[in-house]
């Protein structure tokens, strides 16, 4: 019984160990706030992320380079980004998050009760 419950309190821990290392990491990225990321970005604290800011800190995550990303989130191509900016950029990529989030599908279709028609197939 006592061997069991050793183990279980082991798996208990590494479980929480890896939750918290992945929960570090995001703060220090600055998760999922926009403010927080921005102010990660901005080393020298002027309000504004130069490309060369931006390159120093950004994680490519995908297809697209540091500086495709950039021009992506500057919407107003002066060369910075701003604190709204990178709020907008954060948002619709929120937006798209949540359209591949799998728990936010339709559900599946049911077929119809027993005795009810089904629709017919298509026709070429």
């Amino acid at each position: 019984m006592s061997r069991y419950l050793v183990i279980a309190l082991a798996v208990a821990f590494a479980f929480s160990s890896t939750v918290n290392a992945q929960e570090e990491k995001k703060k220090k990225r600055g998760g999922r706030d926009p403010e927080a990321l921005f102010k990660s970005w901005d080393s020298n604290s002027d309000g504004k992320v130069t490309l060369d800011e931006f390159k120093d800190k950004y994680q490519a995550r995908g297809k697209m380079s540091a500086e495709d990303t950039f021009k992506q989130i500057d919407k107003n191509n002066d060369g910075n980004l701003t604190l709204e900016e990178v709020k907008a950029w954060a948002e619709s990529r929120r937006k798209k998050g949540d359209k591949k989030d799998p728990e936010k599908k339709d559900p599946p279709k049911k077929d119809p009760p027993p005795g009810e028609k089904k629709d017919p197939p298509p026709s070429k």
